[in-house]
Parts: C-alpha cells; sequence; structure tokens
C-alpha cells in the first residue's frame, strides 16, 4: 500500500520479501556509522555481517508486523526506515531468543560481541516511559544520499505523529546526522557514552507540531 509519493518518490510499507533488499540499503547508509563499526566484527567478513544484520533486524520487524517503510525512486528502493509504534523503545532485539543472539555473535565477532550487550543494555534505559513512536533505524542507500529522500521518508511518519498527538524518540550513532533531525523537529535529551574509547549515543525526541 502506498503512503505517500512527492514528485518522484513513492513512500509505501516494506514487503516481507523485501528485507534483504532493506537490508542492503541500510548496510550501504551505516557503512561508515561509529557505533555499527564499533560493534560489527572487523575483518574480511565485516560488509557481508553488517549486512546480515540490517536483514535480520529487517526481517523481524517485518514478521511483527511493525512498521517498516521504504522510499523507492524509478521504481528502487533507496531508502528505508524502521519504526516502532507507540508505546514505543525497542522490542525485538532486546527480547530475542537464544538463536537470534547465536546469530548476532556470529556477526559481532566472538570479541566484540559484549559491545552489542552493552549497546542494548545501555539503550534500554532510557527510553520515555510515556508513549512514542521510537525510530529504530532510518537511512538511505549511498547513491541516493543528499537526495532528500531521507527526509521525505522521515516526514512520512512525522506526519501522523503529529495527527495523534505523538511524540517520536530515537537515539542517533552519528553526529553527522544531528543536523538533519535538529530540521524535523528533534531535540537532544542525552549524549550517552558506550564507554572509553567507544563512541557516543545523542539520545534525541520530537514532541508532535500541533497547529493552532
Amino acid at each position: 500500500m502506498i503512503t505517500s509519493t512527492h514528485s518522484d518518490v513513492v513512500i509505501r510499507a516494506g514487503r516481507p520479501d523485501e528485507a534483504e533488499r532493506i537490508g542492503a540499503v541500510l548496510a550501504d547508509a551505516f557503512r561508515d556509522d561509529p557505533v555499527i563499526s564499533w560493534v560489527i566484527r572487523d575483518d574480511d567478513q565485516r560488509d557481508q555481517a553488517r549486512a546480515a544484520f540490517f536483514t535480520g533486524y529487517a526481517s523481524e520487524e517485518l514478521e511483527l508486523g511493525r512498521r517498516v517503510q521504504v522510499a523507492e525512486r524509478d521504481g528502487e528502493v533507496q531508502a528505508a526506515a524502521l519504526w516502532t509504534e507507540p508505546p514505543g523503545g525497542l522490542q525485538s532485539l532486546t527480547l530475542a531468543g537464544v538463536r537470534e543472539l547465536w546469530d548476532v555473535r556470529h556477526l559481532t565477532g566472538i570479541r566484540r560481541f559484549p559491545r552489542f550487550i552493552k549497546l542494548i543494555t545501555a539503550t534500554e534505559g532510557h527510553y520515555p516511559k510515556f508513549p512514542h513512536y521510537y525510530l529504530g533505524t532510518i537511512g538511505a542507500a549511498d547513491r541516493a544520499r543528499g537526495s532528500g529522500i531521507g527526509g521525505h521518508l522521515l516526514r512520512a511518519t512525522l506526519i501522523e505523529c503529529d495527527a495523534t498527538g505523538m511524540p517520536a524518540y530515537l537515539e542517533s550513532s552519528n553526529p553527522q546526522n544531528l543536523s538533519f533531525y535538529w530540521r524535523h523537529g528533534f531535540r537532544v535529551l542525552e549524549e550517552l557514552s558506550l564507554g572509553r574509547n567507544a563512541p557516543t549515543l545523542t539520545l534525541m525526541l520530537r514532541e508532535p507540531f500541533v497547529r493552532g
């Protein structure tokens, strides 16, 4: 089902058979992300592991019926966003079973697996206590970056946040993306350090815009 269109960009719900494509787009978007680079294994399997990580994430969200949106241009998926609707908060990864955690350990490597656990446990206690939309991740393929397609994709859900009076919450893993979120109404709540010589997460909240 089409959510909205913006000139040559179509925003719609992702399909279960698109998990691999969505994973590839997000893996490309997060190629140089400080937090993902800190967590994912650092060897010749790094690129495949990053793609498998995001494919697994997208697949589980689609399987659970969560809000997975894609932005298409010329019939090609070029950006994707994974949301958890109210009450919000990250649930799929923190509640994953032994099989999923084993898969993650393969993707991080044994040495970096504790970093993944630290990332999940560090963020878990910081989710807003009130109902909200949680933006788990959003990203555009490298060739589409700077084209505005990510903004179109983000606004598709923020419009709904405004219409329902719901705030939106996210953790930005890259300082270079803060201005993007600021332009869309997010403000910084807290800087969350993941430890010594580790990257920082920026926790951000956007209050709904209410027209007078």
